[in-house]
Protein backbone atom coordinates (compact mmCIF):
# COMPACT_ATOMS: atom_id res chain seq x y z
CA UNK A 1 0.00 0.00 0.00
CA UNK A 2 1.13 3.65 -1.05
CA UNK A 3 0.44 6.55 0.44
CA UNK A 4 0.66 10.48 0.21
CA UNK A 5 3.06 10.11 4.07
CA UNK A 6 5.02 13.11 2.67
CA UNK A 7 2.53 16.07 4.24
CA UNK A 8 1.49 14.34 6.63
CA UNK A 9 4.75 13.42 8.07
CA UNK A 10 5.90 17.40 7.69
CA UNK A 11 2.91 18.31 9.37
CA UNK A 12 3.84 15.87 12.31
CA UNK A 13 8.06 17.17 12.27
CA UNK A 14 6.51 20.64 12.72
CA UNK A 15 4.48 20.43 15.12
CA UNK A 16 7.11 18.53 17.17
CA UNK A 17 9.33 20.76 16.51
CA UNK A 18 7.33 24.17 17.59
CA UNK A 19 5.71 22.26 20.96
CA UNK A 20 7.06 9.13 16.75
CA UNK A 21 21.36 -7.14 18.94
CA UNK A 22 24.61 -7.61 17.55
CA UNK A 23 25.80 -4.81 15.69
CA UNK A 24 27.89 -4.97 12.48
CA UNK A 25 28.94 -2.50 10.30
CA UNK A 26 28.21 -4.49 6.87
CA UNK A 27 26.09 -2.24 4.28
CA UNK A 28 23.57 -5.31 3.93
CA UNK A 29 22.47 -8.87 5.33
CA UNK A 30 21.05 -11.18 3.03
CA UNK A 31 19.27 -14.09 5.05
CA UNK A 32 17.94 -15.49 1.74
CA UNK A 33 19.89 -15.66 -1.64
CA UNK A 34 18.71 -13.03 -4.42
CA UNK A 35 17.05 -16.05 -7.01
CA UNK A 36 14.89 -13.07 -9.33
CA UNK A 37 15.03 -9.65 -10.38
CA UNK A 38 12.50 -6.64 -11.31
CA UNK A 39 13.46 -5.13 -14.12
CA UNK A 40 11.93 -1.86 -16.32
CA UNK A 41 10.64 -2.37 -19.03
CA UNK A 42 8.48 0.87 -19.92
CA UNK A 43 7.58 3.86 -17.66
CA UNK A 44 5.08 6.18 -17.68
CA UNK A 45 5.89 10.18 -17.29
CA UNK A 46 8.00 12.29 -19.75
CA UNK A 47 10.07 15.69 -18.95
CA UNK A 48 7.70 18.30 -20.99
CA UNK A 49 5.28 18.39 -23.27
CA UNK A 50 1.60 16.72 -23.08
CA UNK A 51 0.50 17.82 -19.23
CA UNK A 52 -1.18 14.17 -19.11
CA UNK A 53 2.01 12.79 -18.54
CA UNK A 54 4.29 15.09 -17.05
CA UNK A 55 4.30 14.73 -13.13
CA UNK A 56 5.16 17.31 -10.61
CA UNK A 57 5.26 14.88 -7.22
CA UNK A 58 4.26 11.48 -7.60
CA UNK A 59 3.53 10.25 -4.12
CA UNK A 60 0.64 7.22 -4.31
CA UNK A 61 0.78 4.63 -6.95
CA UNK A 62 -2.23 2.07 -6.90
CA UNK A 63 -3.89 -0.57 -9.34
CA UNK A 64 -7.44 -0.31 -9.29
CA UNK A 65 -9.99 -3.71 -9.11
CA UNK A 66 -10.33 -3.57 -13.25
CA UNK A 67 -6.51 -3.22 -13.62
CA UNK A 68 -6.00 0.36 -14.27
CA UNK A 69 -3.35 2.41 -12.34
CA UNK A 70 -4.04 5.45 -10.37
CA UNK A 71 -1.63 8.29 -9.48
CA UNK A 72 -1.62 10.53 -6.46
CA UNK A 73 0.47 13.98 -7.21
CA UNK A 74 1.00 16.18 -4.35
CA UNK A 75 2.09 18.66 -6.07
CA UNK A 76 -0.32 19.02 -8.55
CA UNK A 77 -3.33 17.73 -6.16
CA UNK A 78 -4.62 15.38 -8.52
CA UNK A 79 -5.47 12.04 -9.02
CA UNK A 80 -4.36 10.44 -12.58
CA UNK A 81 -5.09 7.19 -13.76
CA UNK A 82 -3.48 5.18 -16.58
CA UNK A 83 -4.20 1.91 -18.58
CA UNK A 84 -2.16 -0.79 -17.41
CA UNK A 85 0.40 -0.84 -20.46
CA UNK A 86 0.36 3.25 -19.20
CA UNK A 87 -2.00 5.11 -21.54
CA UNK A 88 -3.66 7.74 -20.51
CA UNK A 89 -7.55 7.96 -19.18
CA UNK A 90 -8.44 10.53 -17.22
CA UNK A 91 -7.67 12.82 -14.06
CA UNK A 92 -9.71 13.58 -11.20
CA UNK A 93 -9.64 15.00 -7.51
CA UNK A 94 -9.78 18.80 -6.61
CA UNK A 95 -8.33 20.32 -3.70
CA UNK A 96 -10.31 21.82 -1.37
CA UNK A 97 -13.23 21.65 1.48
CA UNK A 98 -16.49 20.83 -0.28
CA UNK A 99 -17.82 17.37 -0.98
CA UNK A 100 -15.02 15.31 -3.18
CA UNK A 101 -12.29 17.37 -1.92
CA UNK A 102 -9.32 17.03 -0.57
CA UNK A 103 -6.80 19.18 1.91
CA UNK A 104 -4.72 16.78 2.92
CA UNK A 105 -4.42 13.29 1.69
CA UNK A 106 -2.97 10.51 3.08
CA UNK A 107 -3.75 7.64 1.41
CA UNK A 108 -5.21 5.87 -1.91
CA UNK A 109 -6.74 2.49 -2.08
CA UNK A 110 -9.02 0.53 -4.57
CA UNK A 111 -12.21 0.10 -4.25
CA UNK A 112 -14.25 -3.63 -4.90
CA UNK A 113 -16.18 -2.06 -7.52
CA UNK A 114 -13.21 -0.71 -9.59
CA UNK A 115 -12.78 2.90 -7.84
CA UNK A 116 -10.37 5.08 -5.39
CA UNK A 117 -11.08 5.45 -1.81
CA UNK A 118 -9.07 8.38 -0.78
CA UNK A 119 -8.68 9.72 3.06
CA UNK A 120 -8.25 13.06 3.74
CA UNK A 121 -6.32 13.90 7.05
CA UNK A 122 -7.25 17.54 7.60
CA UNK A 123 -10.72 17.05 6.03
CA UNK A 124 -11.41 14.29 8.62
CA UNK A 125 -13.53 12.00 5.94
CA UNK A 126 -12.71 9.09 3.06
CA UNK A 127 -13.79 10.04 -0.41
CA UNK A 128 -15.05 7.33 -2.50
CA UNK A 129 -14.09 8.07 -6.36
CA UNK A 130 -15.82 5.62 -9.12
CA UNK A 131 -13.90 3.43 -11.83
CA UNK A 132 -13.53 7.16 -14.19
CA UNK A 133 -11.96 9.14 -10.83
CA UNK A 134 -16.05 10.62 -10.89
CA UNK A 135 -17.23 11.64 -7.45
CA UNK A 136 -19.06 9.26 -5.77
CA UNK A 137 -19.64 9.70 -2.17
CA UNK A 138 -17.26 10.49 1.65
CA UNK A 139 -17.93 9.13 5.22
CA UNK A 140 -17.16 11.86 7.58
CA UNK A 141 -17.14 12.10 11.68
CA UNK A 142 -13.83 10.51 12.27
CA UNK A 143 -11.94 11.52 15.21
CA UNK A 144 -9.34 12.94 15.25
CA UNK A 145 -8.34 11.78 11.82
CA UNK A 146 -9.38 9.18 8.96
CA UNK A 147 -7.66 5.82 8.68
CA UNK A 148 -3.97 6.39 7.34
CA UNK A 149 -2.95 3.90 4.58
CA UNK A 150 -6.73 2.08 4.62
CA UNK A 151 -7.64 -0.67 3.01
CA UNK A 152 -10.91 -1.56 1.80
CA UNK A 153 -12.16 -4.97 1.76
CA UNK A 154 -14.98 -6.80 -0.46
CA UNK A 155 -17.53 -6.35 2.65
CA UNK A 156 -16.97 -2.55 3.66
CA UNK A 157 -15.50 -3.17 6.44
CA UNK A 158 -11.28 -0.89 6.20
CA UNK A 159 -8.18 -1.55 7.70
CA UNK A 160 -6.30 1.35 8.68
CA UNK A 161 -3.68 3.19 11.03
CA UNK A 162 -5.22 5.49 13.53
CA UNK A 163 -2.68 8.11 15.05
CA UNK A 164 -3.58 10.10 18.02
CA UNK A 165 -1.38 13.20 18.74
CA UNK A 166 -0.94 14.31 22.45
CA UNK A 167 1.03 17.55 22.16
CA UNK A 168 0.34 17.78 26.28
CA UNK A 169 1.43 14.73 27.07
CA UNK A 170 4.57 14.61 24.51
CA UNK A 171 3.80 10.90 22.74
CA UNK A 172 2.33 9.71 19.58
CA UNK A 173 0.29 6.56 19.54
CA UNK A 174 -0.46 4.71 16.40
CA UNK A 175 -3.02 1.62 16.52
CA UNK A 176 -3.96 -1.08 13.07
CA UNK A 177 -7.49 -1.01 13.68
CA UNK A 178 -10.40 -2.17 11.86
CA UNK A 179 -13.83 -0.14 10.82
CA UNK A 180 -16.89 -2.04 10.52
CA UNK A 181 -18.47 -0.68 6.94
CA UNK A 182 -19.62 2.85 6.93
CA UNK A 183 -18.63 3.34 10.36
CA UNK A 184 -16.18 5.96 12.26
CA UNK A 185 -15.40 4.33 15.42
CA UNK A 186 -12.61 1.22 15.37
CA UNK A 187 -14.41 -1.42 16.11
CA UNK A 188 -10.56 -3.73 17.40
CA UNK A 189 -7.29 -3.50 17.18
CA UNK A 190 -4.45 -5.32 15.46
CA UNK A 191 -1.69 -3.96 17.28
CA UNK A 192 -1.05 -0.48 19.25
CA UNK A 193 2.37 1.30 19.56
CA UNK A 194 3.22 4.14 21.85
CA UNK A 195 6.16 6.53 22.61
CA UNK A 196 6.72 9.77 24.01
CA UNK A 197 9.13 12.47 21.89
CA UNK A 198 12.23 13.60 21.89
CA UNK A 199 12.93 16.96 21.23
CA UNK A 200 16.50 16.28 19.96
CA UNK A 201 15.46 13.89 17.53
CA UNK A 202 12.02 14.50 16.44
CA UNK A 203 11.97 11.87 13.95
CA UNK A 204 12.70 8.92 16.55
CA UNK A 205 8.65 8.79 17.26
CA UNK A 206 7.87 7.56 14.07
CA UNK A 207 10.46 4.90 14.02
CA UNK A 208 9.37 3.55 17.47
CA UNK A 209 5.29 3.61 16.43
CA UNK A 210 5.72 3.03 12.87
CA UNK A 211 3.46 -0.01 11.46
CA UNK A 212 4.05 -2.02 8.34
CA UNK A 213 0.84 -4.05 7.08
CA UNK A 214 -1.21 -5.40 4.15
CA UNK A 215 -4.56 -7.33 3.95
CA UNK A 216 -4.74 -10.25 2.13
CA UNK A 217 -7.82 -10.85 0.00
CA UNK A 218 -9.25 -13.85 2.60
CA UNK A 219 -9.23 -10.67 4.69
CA UNK A 220 -6.36 -11.77 7.14
CA UNK A 221 -3.77 -9.06 7.92
CA UNK A 222 -0.06 -9.31 7.84
CA UNK A 223 1.87 -7.14 10.44
CA UNK A 224 5.09 -5.79 11.05
CA UNK A 225 6.06 -3.28 13.11
CA UNK A 226 9.35 -0.68 12.48
CA UNK A 227 12.29 -2.37 13.70
CA UNK A 228 16.42 -2.09 13.48
CA UNK A 229 16.45 -5.44 15.49
CA UNK A 230 14.35 -7.67 14.64
CA UNK A 231 12.72 -8.94 11.47
CA UNK A 232 8.79 -10.12 12.37
CA UNK A 233 5.76 -11.04 10.11
CA UNK A 234 2.77 -11.36 12.40
CA UNK A 235 -0.70 -12.74 10.68
CA UNK A 236 -4.23 -12.30 12.05
CA UNK A 237 -7.30 -13.34 11.06
CA UNK A 238 -10.29 -11.08 10.19
CA UNK A 239 -11.60 -10.85 13.60
CA UNK A 240 -7.86 -10.11 15.02
CA UNK A 241 -6.57 -13.44 16.41
CA UNK A 242 -3.09 -14.32 15.68
CA UNK A 243 -2.72 -17.42 13.41
CA UNK A 244 1.03 -17.43 12.70
CA UNK A 245 3.97 -15.58 13.13
CA UNK A 246 7.93 -15.77 12.02
CA UNK A 247 11.40 -14.66 12.94
CA UNK A 248 13.62 -15.12 9.62
CA UNK A 249 16.78 -14.64 10.29
CA UNK A 250 18.27 -10.79 10.67
CA UNK A 251 21.19 -9.07 11.73
CA UNK A 252 21.29 -5.28 12.34
CA UNK A 253 23.39 -3.40 9.97
CA UNK A 254 24.01 0.34 9.71
CA UNK A 255 22.00 2.13 6.91
CA UNK A 256 24.39 3.13 3.74
CA UNK A 257 25.35 6.72 4.23
CA UNK A 258 24.34 7.88 0.34
CA UNK A 259 20.81 6.62 1.33
CA UNK A 260 21.00 8.66 4.46
CA UNK A 261 22.04 11.68 2.43
CA UNK A 262 19.08 11.25 -0.36
CA UNK A 263 16.82 11.19 2.93
CA UNK A 264 18.26 14.30 4.26
CA UNK A 265 18.08 15.89 0.66
CA UNK A 266 14.51 15.33 0.47
CA UNK A 267 13.88 16.89 3.95
CA UNK A 268 15.39 20.02 3.02
CA UNK A 269 13.88 20.59 -0.16
CA UNK A 270 10.21 19.52 1.96
CA UNK A 271 11.30 22.55 3.82
CA UNK A 272 11.94 25.12 1.39
CA UNK A 273 8.21 24.11 -0.74
CA UNK A 274 7.14 25.27 2.72
CA UNK A 275 8.37 28.09 3.33
CA UNK A 276 10.33 26.76 6.46
CA UNK A 277 14.68 27.16 6.98
CA UNK A 278 16.05 23.86 5.59
CA UNK A 279 19.42 24.21 8.06
CA UNK A 280 17.07 22.88 10.64
CA UNK A 281 17.49 19.40 8.49
CA UNK A 282 21.09 19.57 8.98
CA UNK A 283 21.10 19.77 12.88
CA UNK A 284 18.37 16.73 12.98
CA UNK A 285 19.34 13.08 13.80
CA UNK A 286 18.87 10.64 11.31
CA UNK A 287 18.09 6.73 11.63
CA UNK A 288 21.49 5.51 11.81
CA UNK A 289 20.34 1.64 11.79
CA UNK A 290 18.33 0.06 9.19
CA UNK A 291 14.93 -0.90 9.46
CA UNK A 292 14.76 -4.74 9.00
CA UNK A 293 11.02 -4.01 7.19
CA UNK A 294 9.96 -1.27 5.40
CA UNK A 295 7.03 -2.51 3.37
CA UNK A 296 4.31 -5.10 3.23
CA UNK A 297 2.71 -5.63 0.12
CA UNK A 298 0.04 -8.69 -1.06
CA UNK A 299 -0.15 -9.94 -4.42
CA UNK A 300 -2.49 -12.86 -5.37
CA UNK A 301 -1.20 -15.62 -2.83
CA UNK A 302 2.09 -13.91 -1.83
CA UNK A 303 3.09 -11.68 0.59
CA UNK A 304 5.97 -9.18 -0.48
CA UNK A 305 8.55 -7.80 2.51
CA UNK A 306 10.71 -4.85 1.18
CA UNK A 307 13.62 -5.09 3.69
CA UNK A 308 15.76 -2.18 4.45
CA UNK A 309 19.34 -0.77 3.94
CA UNK A 310 20.26 -1.31 0.80
CA UNK A 311 20.70 0.80 -1.76
CA UNK A 312 19.25 -2.00 -3.93
CA UNK A 313 16.06 -2.50 -3.40
CA UNK A 314 15.24 -6.12 -1.66
CA UNK A 315 11.99 -8.28 -1.31
CA UNK A 316 11.51 -11.08 0.64
CA UNK A 317 8.49 -13.33 -1.19
CA UNK A 318 6.50 -15.70 1.35
CA UNK A 319 3.13 -17.80 0.61
CA UNK A 320 0.49 -16.37 2.49
CA UNK A 321 0.93 -19.22 5.11
CA UNK A 322 4.30 -17.56 6.04
CA UNK A 323 6.40 -19.89 4.11
CA UNK A 324 9.28 -18.39 2.39
CA UNK A 325 9.81 -18.91 -1.26
CA UNK A 326 12.44 -16.77 -2.77
CA UNK A 327 14.10 -13.43 -2.79
CA UNK A 328 13.94 -10.77 -5.93
CA UNK A 329 16.00 -7.31 -5.95
CA UNK A 330 15.58 -4.29 -7.84
CA UNK A 331 19.49 -2.94 -9.22
CA UNK A 332 18.57 -1.06 -11.87
CA UNK A 333 16.98 1.55 -9.70
CA UNK A 334 19.29 1.48 -6.88
CA UNK A 335 18.20 4.53 -4.71
CA UNK A 336 17.67 3.10 -1.41
CA UNK A 337 14.48 4.30 0.56
CA UNK A 338 13.88 6.92 -1.98
CA UNK A 339 12.37 4.34 -4.62
CA UNK A 340 8.57 3.87 -4.09
CA UNK A 341 6.48 0.53 -5.13
CA UNK A 342 2.90 -0.07 -5.87
CA UNK A 343 1.91 -4.34 -6.06
CA UNK A 344 -1.02 -5.14 -7.23
CA UNK A 345 -3.26 -7.43 -5.18
CA UNK A 346 -5.02 -8.13 -8.38
CA UNK A 347 -2.13 -9.33 -10.97
CA UNK A 348 1.68 -9.86 -11.39
CA UNK A 349 1.65 -5.92 -11.84
CA UNK A 350 4.12 -4.02 -10.39
CA UNK A 351 5.29 -0.23 -10.55
CA UNK A 352 8.26 2.18 -8.94
CA UNK A 353 8.66 5.25 -9.03
CA UNK A 354 12.02 7.43 -7.40
CA UNK A 355 10.56 9.78 -4.61
CA UNK A 356 14.15 12.61 -5.27
CA UNK A 357 14.59 11.89 -9.39
CA UNK A 358 18.02 13.47 -10.82
CA UNK A 359 15.88 14.26 -14.17
CA UNK A 360 12.08 14.15 -13.99
CA UNK A 361 9.53 12.37 -12.44
CA UNK A 362 8.40 8.75 -14.03
CA UNK A 363 6.43 5.66 -13.24
CA UNK A 364 8.49 2.84 -13.96
CA UNK A 365 6.50 -0.22 -14.97
CA UNK A 366 8.62 -3.78 -13.90
CA UNK A 367 8.61 -7.22 -15.13
CA UNK A 368 9.64 -9.97 -12.83
CA UNK A 369 12.73 -12.42 -14.42
CA UNK A 370 14.79 -15.10 -13.37
CA UNK A 371 18.13 -13.56 -11.71
CA UNK A 372 21.27 -13.39 -13.76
Amino acid sequence: MVIFRVALTLFMVIAIHSGCGKATDVEAVDAHQVERELVPFDSIGIEMGNSNYVFGMPRALEFTSLGNIVVGDISKMKLMMYSPDGMFIRRGGFEGQGPGEYTAPTGISPTPSGGIMVADAMGGKLIFYDSLLSYSHELTGFVPYPPENPVIQTDGSIVGIKFIFDQEAGSLCNSLNRWEPGETETSFSYLERTSDFDQQNPRKVFQETGINFCVLKDGRVIVSPLSTEEYTLTCYTAEGEVEWEIHPPFERYRRAEEDIEVEREMMRAAMRRNGRDPSYVDQMELQEWANAVTGLYAQLDKIWVRRGGSLESLFDIYSTDGEYLYSCSVPYLPYGSSVGFAISPYSSSILAYLANPEDYSRIWILHEVTGG
